[in-house]
C-alpha cells in the first residue's frame, strides 16, 4: 500500500495507509464515518478530521472517487470504468463487475470521439433493489 500511495504522489503516514487500506479492501463504498470506525479499531486515537482530510487527499489524487448522494458521500476505490448498483431500499452500493467486454470504457471512448469532449472521469449508476431487498415489499415513496 505504501508503494501505491507513493506512486499516486501521496505523502505517506500511518493514518493515510490505514485509511487507504480500508478503502482498498472495502466493496461496500463506505462513508467517511464507516472508514473512521474501521480505522479506529487499529488507530484508536485517529480523529474524524484526519479521516476527512485523508479522504480529500485520496480523492484529489484519484485514488478514490467520492460518490455524492442526498444521504451523504460514499467512497469508491475502484478506478476502472464500471457501473454502480445502488439499492433504493437499503442504500447498499455494489460494483457491477460485468465489464469484461469494456462497455463502460467503450462508451467513454465513443463519447470522446463523437464530441471532442475530454472526459476526466465518469460515473454510471443503476438504481433498483439488491438481491436481499428484492423479496421484501417496497416502501411507498
Amino acid at each position: 500500500m505504501i508503494a501505491t500511495l507513493r506512486q499516486w504522489g501521496i505523502r505517506v503516514t500511518a493514518q493515510r495507509v490505514a485509511v487507504a487500506e480500508v478503502l482498498a479492501n472495502s466493496i461496500d463504498h463506505p462513508s467517511a464515518q464507516d472508514v473512521y470506525e474501521r480505522v479506529k479499531l487499529h488507530f484508536p486515537h485517529i480523529t474524524l478530521a484526519t479521516v476527512y482530510n485523508t479522504l480529500r487527499v485520496l480523492s484529489e489524487k484519484g485514488f478514490v472517487q467520492p460518490l455524492h448522494f442526498r444521504s451523504g458521500t460514499r467512497y469508491d476505490a475502484n478506478p476502472l470504468p464500471h457501473a454502480n448498483l445502488i439499492c433504493v431500499e437499503c442504500g447498499s452500493i455494489a460494483d457491477a463487475n460485468m465489464d469484461e467486454d469494456g462497455a463502460v470504457a467503450n462508451l467513454r471512448e465513443t463519447l470522446t470521439k463523437a464530441s471532442g469532449f475530454q472526459v476526466m472521469g465518469q460515473r454510471l449508476d443503476f438504481y433498483g433493489l439488491c438481491s436481499r431487498c428484492s423479496g421484501s415489499s417496497r416502501k411507498p415513496a
